[in-house]
């Protein structure tokens, strides 16, 4: 009994080196579960977070989309219209709109485009609004959606010559929006003096 007692003690060392090995596996195999299934956790997370993120950005797009169209109506055709415009109506080009068509070649632009154009303006139902009403998307989703308008290089040069001549782009939307109104009205032989006989009654005037 002595000479096993007296093996055990001389064998104490490494029964202390098997138990941290154990050990040692143990912990990092807990370790590595646990990083695994946080990992997978993570994931999960990113993939609903992501789908929530997409569909809050999507209605927060949509909601700008809304207001910037407000916020054009009331600056350009409440308050007070751009230096571009005519303050008559229907609307027209001012001295300073048709200068900077002319430097630009915007009304250039719209025929290069035009197909584009008139894929946007036909899948927005354009033929079955009246004279002012087709007036007013032209010159709002000129200003909102220039893109759907006019070729990136197009843009990019309107955006230069803005930048430079330290214009709003109002100024040139505005523009564009009229020569697409034109260039429509002649293809449709619609006179522009017919948008004045569809403006909205002011209300308390009827």
């Amino acid at each position: 009994m002595e000479a096993f007692l007296n093996i055990i003690v001389e064998l104490a060392p490494l029964w202390w080196v098997i138990l941290a090995v154990l050990i040692g596996f143990g912990m990092r195999y807990h370790y590595s579960t646990r990083s695994r299934l946080e990992k997978l956790e993570g994931k999960t997370d990113s993939v609903s977070c992501d789908l929530h993120e997409h569909r809050i950005s999507t209605q927060e797009k949509s909601t700008d989309k809304i207001f910037e169209r407000l916020d054009y109506i009331i600056d350009t055709f409440i308050k007070q219209r751009p230096p571009t415009l005519q303050s008559n109506s229907p609307l027209s080009l001012s001295p300073l709109g048709i200068a900077i068509e002319k430097e630009l070649e915007l009304d250039k632009m719209v025929c290069n485009n035009w197909e584009k154009i008139l894929t946007h303006l036909d899948s927005n139902s354009i033929a079955s609004k009246n004279p002012y009403d087709i007036q007013q998307f032209c010159m709002e989703e000129a200003h909102i959606s220039l893109e759907k308008f006019l070729a990136g290089v197009d843009i990019e040069k309107i955006k230069n010559h803005a930048y430079y001549k330290g214009n709003p782009l109002t100024h040139y939307s505005s523009i564009i929006g009229i020569l697409i109104r034109d260039k429509y009205f002649r293809s449709k032989n619609i006179d522009v003096t017919e948008v004045d006989q569809h403006i909205p009654a002011t209300p308390g005037t009827a």
